[in-house]
């Protein structure tokens, strides 16, 4: 009897280990999407670098630049998002591993993008807290710890901010994008490839003592229960045998409840998901759900969070404004409660696959118009 609990308690321990400080976190290219960002898209520091070719699939991404005088610093590069997920988690993990390579120069510049509760904004694209670190490759796999990631001070004074003002901040909970560019050591008028074929977050070391500690705690609280169990009669089953009308009239009214609730959610978004300002807040004063339950329902029902729901909603019915209307991408854009024509290009284009202009284009052959 004690070993099966001992057995069961280290088992558990491992579960709960195992869930808390998973060892890696691995994507598969399919998973991450890659864009174009080169210094003619800075508004501060305009230049003229571009990016010559951008091609992904399953097993790597490749891209091409070439660097141009114009900007003070140019640069260029690719951004790396996480296909279905506004961001990731990081805090459990200490390295940042990615293999890469490079045909001219091997070495990379590389940022991490977070998205800071209570200060970034999405219209505000500066506001997302940018942490850099200049790498050289020496093997097939880059190694990076996260804690060496700086906050460079361009950020701070664009934000008017210190590192102090930052202090109380959860800082590594929502990792949005990747980015890799170049150094200043990459020359100017030369083309340059790269190859990206993996992305991984890791831990340093599994914490055995961590083990053992949660091993002898759930294997004393197992053992107490059974004590207990031993030697208390089972409270409340009389109750319960007796009144089993009652137990089950409660589950229905339960029943009923959530499916009212459930409806009146879905019904308030279908007719308000284009309004620019919606929110949790701002459906719980509407209908009255709890903005912790929101998320929970559209979890339940669609398998979606809020805003992943939200952006299914607008791009479904962008798709039909742009195939039945004259209306240009700009106009469904901002019609469809998009404060960005940038941040509506990237939803379109993770759910379906292509930009809203080719969408539009296509559907435009299709019907014979030119």
């Amino acid at each position: 009897m004690l070993s099966a609990i001992f057995i069961l308690a280290g088992m558990l321990s491992l579960g709960v280990l195992y869930i808390f400080f998973p060892p890696e976190l691995k994507f598969p290219l399919s998973d991450l999407i890659a864009y174009p960002l080169t210094d003619q898209d800075d508004d501060v520091d305009k230049g003229n670098s571009r990016v010559t070719a951008l091609m992904e699939d399953w097993k790597c991404i490749n891209y091409s630049y070439i660097l141009k005088e114009g900007a003070r610093y140019p640069y260029a590069g690719v951004a790396i998002y996480f296909r279905n997920r506004e961001y990731i988690n990081i805090a459990n993990y200490q390295y940042l591993k990615i293999r890469i390579k490079t045909a001219v120069n091997p070495n990379v510049r590389i940022l991490l993008r977070f998205y800071l509760d209570g200060f970034s904004r999405e219209e505000a694209p500066l506001s997302y807290c940018y942490t850099e670190q200049m790498a050289s490759l020496q093997a097939d796999w880059l190694r990076l710890k996260i804690t060496d990631f700086i906050i460079p001070d361009w950020w701070y004074r664009e934000n008017h901010l210190s590192e102090i003002d930052l202090h109380d901040i959860p800082f590594y909970t929502r990792l949005v994008n990747i980015e890799i560019q170049n150094t200043r050591l990459m020359p100017l008028d030369t083309e340059e490839m790269v190859e990206v074929s993996g992305l991984v977050f890791e831990q340093s070391s599994s914490p055995f003592l961590l083990v053992i500690i949660l091993t002898l705690l759930v294997l004393f609280i197992i053992n107490l229960v059974l004590l207990l169990r031993l030697r208390l009669p089972a409270k409340g089953s009389v109750f319960t045998s007796a009144c089993p009308t009652l137990a089950s009239l409660k589950k229905t009214d339960a029943i009923n409840h959530s499916e009212i609730e459930t409806e009146k959610l879905l019904g308030f978004l279908q007719d308000n998901f284009t309004d620019p300002e919606l929110s949790l807040k701002k459906v719980n004063n509407a209908t009255g759900i709890s903005v912790s339950k929101i998320p929970l329902i559209l979890k339940n029902k669609m398998a979606l969070s809020f805003k992943q729901y939200l952006n299914l909603l607008r791009i479904t019915r962008a798709k039909e404004l742009l195939s039945a209307t004259d209306w240009q991408v700009k106009e469904v854009a901002f019609f469809l409660g998009f404060n960005s024509l940038t941040h509506f290009g990237r939803i379109f284009k993770e759910l379906e696959g292509l930009s809203p202009y080719s969408y539009k284009k296509q559907n435009l052959k299709k019907s014979g118009k030119s």
